[in-house]
């Protein structure tokens, strides 16, 4: 119900003092008014009468000391902006004193008041060992916590205890640093590179200051010039040959160190198409790789190398060379390198395409194995736009390996004085004359000798020699040749044999032969590895033993790394390098007792044997193996001779 108001305040001076329009709006609230009762908007409150609610005030009527006092609302936004300029400027003021204090130095910490000092030679002999000395000093008014020291190298830089590892980035553990402290640290860095190069050394501090999390640093950089490099490198070779022409190297090491530079190696990476026949001195590995050993201090080292280059006319090839140290963990890869050297020939078309194949093979390096029978082809095209006449081929066998009763000219000439065929046109009327465009194919065969297995080394090469008279407009006759070398290397023999012993062997072995149901019988294992005329490496034998045998454990001789793996019962003899015609063998011990199962049986006491190893000569993996059952009628056996067997009761 709606508040019960008056009818009529009882006291009149009140009334009569206040003459406004709000008495006579109370007395016409609570009137009667008839002429409102059918209207929609009106509402009923029991007993009394219902009035017309006014939509709107009417100010002006009222007296001025009675109006409400108007409220600008421009002078309130104009109020607010100021709020918001007046933070906006505190906040900045905020900003300013925080940087003032961690930045401006004054305060209580400020990164520059974290002093680095890198003390070092501003120039460096490549090679040479760099000592670095870094201070550290805090001059801040609180400590530095948790304070690590950052150092980093630019590419080059080694480890003067091991020039194999490479320094990149080194963190030490300062601890705290006292107000007003100072710390020195010595540090060693060898840079490599070439002659002028510049490195850098970056020494950054990573700190913490109490009650904060953050994360401070400050870092120095030092750069520090190559004087020069330890070793130099020149290379001559002809900026242009045509595709096919002989290409020679001449690559010249010098030490520019004051002092020895020890186990130095040279790789030659060739490009596509490069044909390597010959070099002074011969490869270590492969046919790029040369260990050059120790340089005196002003010495120098030169490696010839003669090849081919194959290629379309105005292709350009690149030959890069690399002079560091051999990798200590495998001597036919490089380690740290020194410097490089590129050397980029363009190749133009020659007047005369030669193609030797071999064996169907255009690689540079033809393996097979002694005794082969060996396929040969020549193949000749005239590039040029003009006629080639009076054409000459001549290919000499030059080797050792060579069978000079097998060689077959077919159609050309052997001169076995020279052991060189030689066709003309004499003999092959198509030599005659060579229009543009022609193909002339001959072909010879010949064979590797059976005893080149037993040589150190076995190789022999093959070189095409094409001559003959270019009809040229300007100068008459001119004389052109052309010349293509292949080499042929006999691949090593990796043999691998394996015996089952009782009375023969270091070991003592015991228990009944022929072997009893459940009884233990002792066995010695003879492992035998092979090698034909090259030197091996990485040489491993693998068997392994069945579930019904034990390994004992024994091995012999000692020096010898053998290994079990009861999971699987596998066998692996690390072998190591093999000699070239130096065979080595090796023993273990194992046990056998029968089950009822195998009466009268012949079990295998092991499995398949094989081995593999690396061939440095021909830079070939080679791969034996032996599959013959080994199991207890011991054939091998000097005392019992096929006689260890069947299983008896």
């Amino acid at each position: 119900m709606p508040p019960d108001y008056p009818l009529k305040k009882e006291n009149d001076e009140f009334n009569k003092d206040t003459p406004n329009r709000l008495g006579h709006l109370e007395e016409k609230l609570y009137a009667n008014n008839q002429s409102e009762a059918s209207s929609s908007t009106r509402t009923s409150f029991n007993s009394r009468n219902t009035i017309p609610l006014r939509r709107e005030w009417d100010e002006e009527s009222l007296p001025k000391e009675h109006r409400p006092e108007p409220v600008s609302t421009r002078n309130t936004f104009a109020f607010l902006k100021q709020i918001l300029i007046g933070s906006i400027i505190l906040f900045i003021v905020s900003v300013g004193i925080a940087a003032y204090v961690f930045l401006g130095g004054k305060n209580v910490v400020s990164t520059k008041n974290v002093i680095i000092n890198i003390n070092t030679s501003t120039t460096v002999s490549g090679g040479e060992n760099l000592p670095i000395e870094i201070g550290i000093n805090n001059q801040n008014n609180v400590p530095l916590i948790s304070a690590d020291l950052l150092l980093e190298y630019s590419n080059g830089g080694r480890n003067p205890e091991n020039l194999t590892e490479e320094l990149k980035r080194y963190r030490e553990d300062l601890g705290s640093i006292d107000v007003g402290e100072a710390i020195n640290k010595k540090y060693n860095v060898v840079f490599f590179g070439e002659e002028g190069e510049s490195k850098d050394i970056k020494v950054s501090i990573e700190y913490r200051v109490q009650g904060s999390n953050a994360i401070f640093s400050k870092s120095e950089t030092r750069t520090v010039k190559l004087s020069s490099a330890p070793v130099s490198v020149s290379v001559l070779s002809p900026s242009e040959v045509s595709a096919g022409e002989e290409i020679n190297f001449a690559v010249t090491v010098g030490a520019n160190s004051s002092e020895v530079v020890g186990s130095l190696a040279l790789l030659a990476d060739y490009p596509f198409g490069f044909q390597a026949t010959e070099s002074d001195p011969r490869p270590t590995y492969s046919n790029n790789f040369w260990n050059l050993g120790d340089l005196k201090p002003g010495s120098t080292r030169t490696i010839k190398i003669k090849g081919q280059l194959a290629g379309e006319q105005g292709e350009e090839r690149v030959v890069r060379f690399s002079i560091g140290t051999a990798d200590s963990k495998d001597q036919r890869k490089m380690g740290v390198v020194f410097l490089s050297k590129t050397q980029t020939i363009a190749i133009s078309k020659p007047p005369i395409e030669l193609n030797l194949a071999l064996g169907g093979s255009n690689d540079p390096e033809y393996i097979t194995d002694a005794g082969a029978s060996i396929r040969s082809d020549v193949i000749l095209r005239n590039n040029l736009d003009s006629k080639i006449t009076d054409v000459t081929v001549e290919v000499k066998l030059n080797g050792q390996i060579l069978d000079r009763n097998s060689v077959n000219a077919n159609l050309g000439f052997y001169r076995s004085i020279d052991n060189t065929i030689v066709w003309n046109q004499s003999a092959y009327k198509d030599l005659a004359v060579m229009e543009p465009g022609d193909e002339v194919d001959l072909s010879f065969s010949f064979n590797t000798l059976k005893s080149a297995s037993t040589l150190k080394s076995p190789s022999m090469t093959v070189q095409a020699i094409i001559t003959g008279n270019r009809l040229n407009a300007d100068s008459g006759v001119e004389k052109i040749s052309l010349l293509s070398t292949k080499t042929i290397k006999i691949a090593s023999q990796l043999g691998i044999s394996a015996r089952i012993l009782y009375s023969d062997g270091p070991f003592l072995n015991s228990g009944p032969v022929p072997p009893k149901v459940e009884q233990e019988t002792t066995y010695t294992v003879a492992l035998s590895v092979t090698n034909s005329s090259n030197d091996l490496s990485d040489v491993t034998v693998n068997t392994s033993l069945p579930i019904y045998t034990k390994w004992l454990g024994k091995t012999s001789p000692e020096g010898e790394n053998i290994q079990y793996n009861p999971v699987g019962g596998g066998i692996i003899w690390n072998v190591g390098e093999i000699k070239a015609g130096t065979p080595r063998e090796a023993y273990f011990q194992i046990s056998f007792v029968p089950s009822l199962a195998q009466l009268k049986q012949y079990p295998v006491l092991l499995n398949n044997v094989s081995a593999t190893g690396y061939d440095r000569f021909s830079a070939l993996n080679l791969n034996a193996s032996q599959y013959n059952l080994l199991d207890i009628s011991m054939p091998d056996d000097s005392l019992y001779q096929s006689r260890g067997g069947p299983v008896g009761q």
